[in-house]
């Protein structure tokens, strides 16, 4: 009996003599908090110390910058937790500088809590209250729950900030979109206030764009390309992303409808909590300078929808209905289908009915019917006698010269800082060179690789200044003859022209007809009006997407 207590005496000498092993885990919620050094070590420091006071044997530390408190997916915090919890247990205890550090969500702490009390590991805070005892639980559970209601509020008071931050028109910090660059406008205290200003090298690159989608490549006639074959065209000639990354289909649809480069910056647009699309109510806008011309965005805009399968179904592109995906009501802003009648007599009427007042009643839109013959003639007379008379197009060329020979002014400034910018690729290639020459700086891979880089991007800008310096030619002058030889074609085809391929005419020099009570608006493009008389076609904007033997090359269907 004797040998049974001394052998349980110093069975708890040694395990009184083992110190216990703790994790610690440090964690800060910003990138900017990591980098300054200042609270990561301090947090440390004050373990380290509480651990040497006890005794105990700091066995691993476990590290996450950057990451928020309310975010379970911390990738030290996980595999900190799974080692606790495994078969071979390293440490006896984890311990935090304080709860908030761990979490700052009270379901998210008692869950990993309750994990680590059935594993046998501690839970510690140098300091707060610790412990097993329930009123030490009570504690750690209000704290946590404070911590949780201070995340909400700073979250709350941020957001606040932000948005009043973009409605006086700053930038919020994320990465600008291609073409742009923030610069400092103001200082406000210890915040300096940013705002978007355009690259010029880069802005090259998306006037290039949208000058591909809309026209093509001049240089080696390449007719108007669509957003995959855009992609292709610029990764095959070595251009990149603000990443080095390749150019992809969605970027570019995305950069092709973004507003921001007409001038219209919006902040919020979708809520970065839940991921879904803000409302209109939510959604900020404010201003920064325009890269691409309104009407130039307005042209595209139209193409994408025109060659969106899933926008344009194929009634609208050969069927022989003349304003169908043209006429739209002015009251909700809906397209107008056709729509049958039959009169006491038995006689058949066709009009043009707002869809969204046919489909869902007369409480959702109060626009009206209109005769389809009556609309179709009232649309053609005014097309023939306002648009198409050579006078006329000559006067709506004219504004679109004198539009663009301003614009072409403009790029004066541009090529200035392109041409600088030339120079200091220049500068910088040939002062490699000259090191190297003189034997201050070996020549190697990383050299071989630094001079190519440079030449690519060298010859990059050099590509937008010619670009430049072609968008800086005003537009030509067509002749009259041309312009009436035009004229003639087209009211002939418009009267005359089998009915399937008559919308396809009109949409040459009509882009939208606004239907109302007691008006009817056309909405045109000069540009494609210009591009039709220059090329002398009719140019479709469609694209018969539903017909399987439809070739975009026009190598078939003849």
């Amino acid at each position: 009996m004797d040998l049974l207590k001394l052998g349980s005496a110093i069975q708890a000498e040694l395990t009184a003599a083992k110190p216990m092993r703790v994790a610690a885990y440090l964690r800060v919620s910003t990138v900017r908090q990591a980098d300054g050094d200042v609270s990561l070590p301090s947090q440390q420091h004050q373990i380290e110390l509480f651990c040497q006071s006890r005794g105990w044997l700091m066995a691993t530390i476990f590290v996450d910058a950057g990451a928020s408190g309310t975010n379970p997916a911390r990738t030290e915090l996980n595999r900190m937790l799974d080692l606790a919890c495994s078969a071979e247990r390293p440490f006896d205890a984890i311990i935090v500088h304080s709860y908030s550090r761990l979490y700052r969500d009270l379901i998210g702490m008692e869950m990993a809590a309750k994990r680590l009390q059935k594993a046998g590991v501690d839970l510690i805070s140098a300091t707060q209250p610790s412990g097993t005892d329930p009123t030490q639980q009570l504690v750690r559970q209000i704290v946590a729950l404070f911590d949780q209601h201070t995340s909400v509020e700073n979250a709350k008071n941020v957001t606040r900030a932000m948005r009043e931050n973009a409605q006086q028109g700053f930038w919020n910090g994320s990465r600008p979109p291609l073409g742009y660059k923030a610069v400092a406008a103001e200082q406000r205290g210890s915040k300096v206030k940013k705002v978007l200003a355009i690259d010029e090298v880069e802005a090259e690159i998306v006037r290039l764009i949208f000058d591909l989608y809309l026209k093509g490549d001049p240089a080696s006639s390449t007719p108007p390309l669509g957003v995959t074959s855009i992609a292709a065209w610029l990764n095959q000639r070595g251009y990149q992303t603000r990443m080095g990354c390749h150019f992809g289909v969605g970027p570019l649809h995305n950069l092709l409808t973004n507003t921001v480069y007409v001038g219209r910056g919006h902040y919020s647009i979708r809520n970065s909590a839940q991921g879904l699309q803000s409302s209109k109510d939510e959604i900020i806008e404010f201003k920064v300078p325009a890269i691409i011309e309104q009407i130039q965005f307005d042209a595209v805009q139209q193409r994408l929808v025109d060659h969106n399968p899933k926008v344009t179904p194929p009634r609208v592109v050969t069927g022989p209905v003349l304003l169908t995906g043209l006429a739209t009501c002015e009251h909700c802003g809906g397209g107008m289908t056709m729509s049958t009648g039959t009169s006491k007599s038995g006689k058949v009427y066709t009009y043009y009915a707002c869809a969204a007042r046919a489909q869902k009643g007369a409480s959702v839109c109060k626009g009206n019917r209109v005769a389809m013959p009556h609309l179709d003639s009232i649309v053609l007379d005014a097309v023939e006698d306002r648009i198409l008379p050579p006078k006329r197009i000559h006067v709506l060329l004219e504004k679109l010269i004198a539009r663009r020979t301003e614009f072409a002014g403009s790029v004066d400034a541009r090529l200035a800082t392109m041409r600088t910018e030339r120079n200091k690729l220049d500068t910088a290639i040939n002062n490699l060179y000259r090191l190297a020459e003189t034997g201050d700086l070996g020549i190697d891979e990383g050299l071989s690789a630094r001079i190519q880089e440079l030449r690519a991007q060298k010859a990059k800008v050099e590509g937008t200044i010619l670009r430049a310096e072609a968008q800086a030619a005003p537009v030509a002058l067509l002749h009259p003859e041309k312009v009436k030889a035009f004229s003639q074609a087209l009211k002939d085809k418009l009267r005359n022209g089998e009915p399937i391929l008559r919308r396809n005419y009109l949409r040459s020099v009509v882009g939208r007809v606004v239907v109302g009570d007691k008006r009817i608006i056309i909405v045109g493009s000069t540009h494609s009006l210009h591009r039709s008389i220059d090329e002398g076609t009719f140019s479709a904007n469609g694209v018969r997407s539903f017909i399987q033997e439809w070739r975009a090359l026009r190598d078939s269907n003849s």
